[in-house]
């Protein structure tokens, strides 16, 4: 939302390609940054020894830990998919699934990865069991009425498929209600549950290996049906195993599933939700999920059994964690679980009394904006007034304190010293300091605040719901309102501005205001998205522009529609992408990315053709929303998201030229802001001929003034003596061989 800076970005993008005059290939890379080390929320554990746990997570990545927890590392399939429970036979080999219906095999430990098997039909795989290392067995199901399962007894070598089209007792055999786990507890006996008839429970039967099936409806002592699906289900040898599901309902079978007894007299109650059950043996167990009244949080249940679930005992979880989702347990002492609410990874080592958080304090809340300065300095904002910041690159993230206790949706800096941030319920804050301290700003209104654009330190737009549009000329402290729709309602997502007199409003119903006159009067924009709400602008001048949607309706949630006459038309890119799009930036003239929400997958696009197409950045190891992103040149960027997500992009230029590699390690500028006398400082240079190029543009990418200077033991120094220089946004860029780095100047 930040389209002040991005035409400097565009500009000085152009002067750099002209400058680099021999080849170079590029290395792209996400990192992961936070909250660390977790990439995306986990899906599976278990427990291989003490000190060695893998885990799976969503966007196809493995981690493994060998010290229990203190290090990790970490292992991308060749898969963006969401990866099942791990499946390990033994230390090294192992199995996982992927929410695309592949089945991945390693024998080292996890290192390597290898497909060995991906459904021909497009079957959902929802569950995998592993006997030893030769037999697994796989439920799957393309719809209630079409459910099999796959069974292997070479490792995964060849497979064999049992559903309705090929059993021999067609009418009873996974006959509806989808199939939904499998327990395999030898190389010939293995159970499933599922759907029966109506809304009944089905559990599935063989003792050779699938040749034969046999089908029961969970009765409780031969009488009464369990009338609504079961969610977990576990067998500790050939005969006794146990299922749980709603209502706190646990049932228990002693001789293979024939006939089953209700055993939850301590966990009944309408509201419980139990979706996970580890048993050690037959009388040692765990049993957690989820309390399903909303209306309040409440933390998730768990219970535990010492006498074959005969009795259970309540025990306190994680206190803000109100989902359970996997249990898994060493010994009657060391165990871990994992909670939905803040994706993270709990360890207890006393049977379950207390747990600890393996992955810090990170935050885990949703991130809804990001802005930087810089490659170093950088901050998100996100619910419940989180202000993060980091001034290394991204190595850490700190929190700082806004006292702001609405969520953030916007923020914007200067420079690493002048920033604002806005949100809820009228909530503005800004900074001198680097965020050191936050300051409150009255407003005077209760509504949300959605996007902030301050073209200088003094002059700023804020738009947000009810049609409100806000003004400031004292740098924030004061605000007046604008009123341009005095009887609507409309939701305003985006304010831009490319210069001080051109700017664009976004909202809902395809909403799109222009202006010419620095906001004196404001013009509607026709364009053909009604049910579309316009989230954000990219403009690479006053003519050609971009902007991004999210609505819609026929199951189409985000749209793309571009310009090239300033906004009088509109026309939609097409793109086979339903997602709901929230931001958009381009780099270069050809490369820019498109942030927002899918059903699966990572949600982040990327062009290299200008926008004529647009694909799927695979580089993205991440999962959920995608929410805001930041580019602060074609080599440094950054997006946020669900789950407090972080991750930082970097795209390190590599010469195959036999020239020195150049490089510029610290380059600084001050004072800043200035009057327009201020100190240019670089550092850590080495550049072939000995000479460093350094150009200042103003906030529309005209070159200002222009210098070329000799390289004296690393390091360049000048003076600028510009004191005529209008006030407002400026970038200096050095430019040494093949390398750039860039800085905002702000004159005041």
């Amino acid at each position: 939302m930040k389209i002040t800076l991005q035409i400097a970005k565009i500009s000085l993008a152009v002067v750099f390609l002209i400058i680099i005059s021999f080849s170079m290939h590029a290395q792209e890379v996400w990192e992961w940054q936070h909250p660390a080390p977790l990439g995306s929320p986990p899906t599976g554990v278990q427990i291989i020894s003490e000190d060695t746990l893998y885990l799976t997570a969503r966007s196809g990545a493995f981690y493994k830990t060998t010290d229990g927890g203190d290090t990790w590392d970490i292992i991308y399939l060749n898969t963006t998919a969401s990866l099942s429970t791990p499946k390990f036979a033994n230390a090294q080999i192992g199995f996982v699934t992927t929410g695309d219906s592949e089945v991945f095999k390693t024998t080292d430990a996890g290192a390597t990865w290898e497909k060995i098997y991906e459904d021909p039909d497009e079957f959902q795989y929802t569950w995998m069991d592993v006997y030893d290392v030769n037999h697994i067995a796989i439920s799957a199901q393309k719809s209630f009425s079409d459910s099999k399962l796959l069974i292997t007894s070479d490792g995964g070598a060849t497979w064999k498929i049992f559903d309705s089209g090929v059993s021999e007792n067609a009418d009873s055999i996974f006959y509806g209600g989808g199939l939904w786990e499998v327990d395999i507890v030898s190389a010939d006996i293995i159970y499933a549950r599922g759907g029966g008839a109506g809304t009944h429970e089905a559990f599935y039967r063989t003792l050779d290996g699938g040749e034969n099936w046999e089908t029961f409806e969970i009765s409780v002592e031969g009488d009464t049906l369990v009338t609504s699906y079961m969610e977990a289900l576990q067998f500790v040898n050939d005969t006794v195993g146990f299922v749980a599901g709603p209502g706190g309902g646990i049932y228990k079978t002693v001789d293979g599933g024939a006939t089953w007894k209700r055993v939850n007299s301590q966990t009944e109650g309408e509201e419980y939700y139990l979706n996970h059950i580890f048993f050690l043996n037959e009388q040692i167990g765990w049993v957690g999920g989820f309390d399903n009244d909303f209306s309040s949080f409440t933390s998730a249940p768990l219970f535990y059994t010492n006498d074959g679930g005969e009795t259970w005992t309540d025990i306190d979880w994680v206190d803000e964690e109100r989902f359970n989702d996997e249990i898994t347990f060493y010994d009657e002492n060391l165990g871990y679980a994992i909670g939905r609410t803040n994706g993270n990874l709990y360890r207890t080592t006393d049977g379950g009394s207390s747990w600890e958080a393996l992955f810090g304090d990170g935050f885990r809340g949703s991130l809804a904006a990001i802005d930087a300065s810089d490659d170093e300095n950088a901050w998100a904002v996100g619910a419940n007034g989180t202000i993060l910041t980091t001034s290394n690159g991204g190595e850490d993230w700190n929190m700082q304190n806004s006292d702001a206790a609405k969520t953030l949706r916007d923020v914007q800096f200067f420079d690493g010293q002048i920033g604002w941030a806005i949100g809820d319920s009228g909530t503005v804050v800004s900074t001198t300091d680097g965020g050191e301290t936050w300051t409150a700003i009255e407003t005077g209104v209760d509504e949300n605040l959605r996007s902030i654009e301050m073209l200088d330190a003094m002059t700023g737009w804020v738009v947000g719901d009810s049609s409100l549009v806000l003004k400031t000329s004292d740098g924030g402290n004061a605000w007046e309102s604008v009123v341009l729709f005095p009887d609507d309602t409309l939701q305003l997502n985006s304010v831009v501005f490319i210069d001080e007199n051109n700017g664009w409003i976004g909202g809902e119903e395809g909403t799109i205001l222009h202006t010419e006159d620095g906001g004196e009067t404001w013009s509607i924009q026709e364009n053909t998205l009604l049910g579309f709400g316009i989230n954000d602008f990219f403009f690479h001048d006053e003519n050609n522009g971009w902007a991004v949607c999210s609505g819609g309706t026929s199951g189409v949630f985000g749209q793309i529609i571009r310009t090239q006459d300033g906004g009088d038309t509109w026309e939609q890119v097409a793109t086979n992408f339903q997602y709901a799009f929230y931001e958009i930036q381009f780099v270069s003239p050809t490369k820019g990315w498109i942030a927002g929400f899918g059903f699966a997958g990572n949600h982040l696009l990327v062009t290299t053709d200008g926008g004529t197409t647009w694909s799927t950045d695979n580089n993205v190891r991440t999962s959920g929303t995608i929410n805001s992103l930041v580019f602060v040149d074609e080599r440094n960027g950054w997006v946020v998201g669900g789950s407090g997500s972080i991750l930082k992009y970097t795209n390190a230029d590599i010469s195959t030229s036999t020239r020195d590699d150049i490089s510029i390690h610290t380059m600084n500028v001050f004072p800043n802001p200035n009057r327009g006398v201020f100190n240019v400082r670089v550092s850590g240079l080495n550049s072939y001929g000995g000479k460093a190029k350094i150009i200042l543009y103003n906030n529309n990418g005209r070159m200002i003034n222009e210098k070329i200077t000799d390289i004296r033991n690393g390091r360049v120094e000048l003076e600028y003596v510009l004191p005529n220089l209008p006030y407002g946004m400026y970038f200096i860029s050095v430019n040494a061989g093949d390398r750039m780095m860039t800085r905002k100047i702000l004159i005041q």
